[in-house]
């Protein structure tokens, strides 16, 4: 655990200065959420996670493939091939409803987050002051 307060610690194991906070691993919830709101097949889910104010690192491409194939394989999505105007046909991605109650479960789970985090800063603002 770091007590620094000024970012300058020594131990190997601190990251606490490196970034700040991040909230990891939720990449699953925002293409489910994405594909809610309209299907698209892998290129345009890319482009549509980088417009997300709040989704700053885009992992690559083969990332965001292997995860539609994982989500595909658990009946979460489907997809159909379709043809491409002029090049070769895409599969393009759509929710099922096993993805939609999924993604039921995830608004769920970032509520009660939202909860613990916004606790969490009312009590460091009263301790900082």
């Amino acid at each position: 655990m770091c007590a620094s307060q000024k970012g300058n610690c020594q131990a190997e194991s601190c990251n606490c200065h490196n970034s700040g906070p991040q909230i990891r691993g939720y990449l699953i919830p925002c293409l489910l959420m994405l594909l809610h709101k309209e299907p698209s097949h892998g290129y345009q889910l890319i482009e549509r996670l980088g417009k997300l104010e709040y989704y700053k690192n885009i992992p690559d491409a083969g990332v965001i493939y292997r995860h539609l194939r994982k989500l595909e394989q658990e009946e979460m999505v489907s997809s159909v091939l379709e043809a491409g105007g002029g090049g070769p046909a895409r599969k393009v991605y759509s929710i099922s409803e096993k993805g939609k109650d999924c993604l039921f479960t995830w608004h769920s789970g970032f509520k009660n987050l939202k909860q613990s985090v916004d606790g969490i800063l009312k009590e460091l603002e009263n301790t900082l002051k």
